[in-house]
């Protein structure tokens, strides 16, 4: 699975296949209105984008730190590991049509 979205959270690579170390993908799409471009090398992401069609309220999680952009600066919002889903989240508020840069 390269994706997962569920309880106003999108899951980044939660259950990449090992058949897939290294790979990219554009256009994933996630409940609430994201699309998700991803890029990961030995299994770990790389890189990636989540773009918004409606303003709102978006989590990301990632089972390592990371840091999320919008505009290309530094998200504002809420960031650190979460005990419950075992993942570092960023929490981000955003515009209609604002697109999120993750950056390892």
């Amino acid at each position: 699975m390269l994706l997962q979205s569920q309880e106003g959270m999108l899951d980044l690579l939660p259950a990449l296949p090992s058949a897939w170390p290294s790979g990219r993908v554009k256009g994933l799409r996630a409940r609430g209105g994201y699309e998700a471009d991803l890029e990961w090398e030995r299994g770990l992401l790389t890189a990636g984008r989540v773009a918004a069609s409606a303003a709102g309220a978006l989590r990301i999680g990632y089972k390592l730190p990371f840091t999320a952009c919008l505009d290309g600066k530094k998200a504002a919002g809420k960031s650190g590991f979460s005990e419950p889903c075992g993942l570092y989240v960023t929490g981000i508020e955003h515009e209609a049509h604002a697109v999120v840069e993750i950056r390892l």
